[in-house]
Formats: structure tokens, sequence, C-alpha cells
């Protein structure tokens, strides 16, 4: 949310600090990143003064391409970085050097994206390689885009129960790291779309065509996503 021009919003005084909004298209298209990054007037201590932001102010989501990197450590917008099965851990060591040299809680996400059948092999030497070094990193799991497949019929969906698997031993991992599972990325929609097979009424294959609206990527419809915000609220109670 941009910064309020009368110093509020809703009673809340939006003056106080700096409030971005995300979008990760800025970060993976740099000639647009470059035409809004700005040197503005910050908060805080006299070395913030003067800061090289893209307007408007977003955390990017990027890749792990060297030239969008090289882009996003030279402004100082919060990032996140999507983390494949292919991410070793001295890749999550060198992106936490080049984009967040100084250790700023809150300036590096990372959003691992691995796959149900992935997360087990992969996620532990990332938390823990990160976990060691000490930099201050919000782990986010996206288990959407890494369980996304196509039917032999070629439309693009999701099995809810990979979904699931990958949300559940992201969990798992974290807790026997001694990490913290910060967010989830999840892409779902309040209406009753048939795009995600399984869930609770066990859609199948067939069912796709009933209620396929989504033009870009399938979407949980409000059963299925209900079903994953009460697996994380149940993880939440659990370790409260």
């Amino acid at each position: 949310v941009e910064r309020g021009a009368g110093g509020g919003m809703g009673g809340i005084d939006a003056g106080e600090g700096d409030h971005f909004l995300e979008h990760r298209r800025p970060g993976e298209r740099r000639g647009f990143a470059h035409l809004l990054a700005r040197a503005v007037d910050g908060n805080g201590d006299a070395g913030r003064r003067r800061r090289r932001l893209c307007r408007p102010p977003h955390a990017f989501g990027t890749r792990r391409d060297g030239a969008h990197v090289d882009f996003l450590s030279r402004v100082q917008n919060p990032i996140g970085v999507k983390l494949g099965p292919t991410t070793t851990a001295q890749d999550a060591l060198a992106l936490m050097d080049k984009l967040n040299p100084e250790g700023i809680p809150g300036r590096l996400t990372f959003i691992t994206r691995l796959g149900a059948g992935q997360v087990r092999d992969v996620l532990p030497r990332l938390v823990e390689k990160v976990t060691a070094e000490g930099g201050p990193v919000t782990w986010v799991c996206d288990p959407m885009h890494g369980n996304t497949e196509t039917t032999a019929e070629g439309v693009k969906t999701r099995r809810f129960d990979n979904i699931r698997a990958e949300l559940r031993s992201a969990f798992r991992v974290h807790q026997e790291q001694g990490s913290y599972l910060g967010g989830v990325h999840l892409e779902l929609t309040g209406d009753n779309v048939t795009e995600c097979v399984g869930g609770a009424r066990g859609l199948k294959e067939s069912d796709l065509a009933r209620a396929y609206k989504s033009t870009v990527d399938p979407r949980l419809n409000y059963e299925q996503a209900m079903e994953i915000a009460m697996l994380i609220g149940g993880r939440l109670r659990t370790h409260d």
C-alpha cells in the first residue's frame, strides 16, 4: 500500500513505516523495473535518508537468473526469490550474500516450490545451511507451482493431495531443522470452480470441464482452500 497522502488510512497512520505491495513481474522484466527505480527519501537513520527503491514500492519475486539478481541487489525493496528443486545450498548462500549482505531482517524471502516428491530431499539441506549461516531469511512454501501437471486431454491442473503433501512436508522439515515456516503461497478463488482435482468432494479429471474458469493457472476452489486453511491453522496451534 502506498503511503497515505494524508498520513492515515482507515485510522492507521501509514506514515509510520514503509509499506510494500508484492508483485513478481517487475523483478522478472528488468526493462520495466529499471524504469521504476528512483532514489527516494527514506525514514529513520541518516544512512537510509536516500535510498534507491523501485516505485511503486514492490516486494519483488524473482528467478535465480544472474541479471535479475544483480539488478535487485541494487535496490532496497524486499525481495522474494523462488527456489526450485535444482537449487543447491550453495545457491541459497550465494543469494543471501548478493541480496542481503547486511543481514537486514525482512529484506529477503525464500519461496520454495519443490514438488511433493522432492521436498524431503531438497528442503532440509537448504534450511540447514541457511540457518547455520545465520542470515535473516523468511521461508515461504509455494505448494502450487511444483505440483502443476497436464492431463492427457491437455488441461493444466494440480492434484490436491500433492499440494497438501508438499505443505505438510515443509512444516515438518522446518520443525525438524529448528526453523519456522513464515508464509504459504496459494492460488485460490472463492468460487466453486473445478480446476484442481481431489479434495473433500473427490474431484476427478473428468470434472475439470464442468467449471474450469482460469485462463492462467489452476486454482483451489472455496472448499479446497478451506481444507488447506484448516491444515495450516492446525499446524500453527500445535506450535503455539
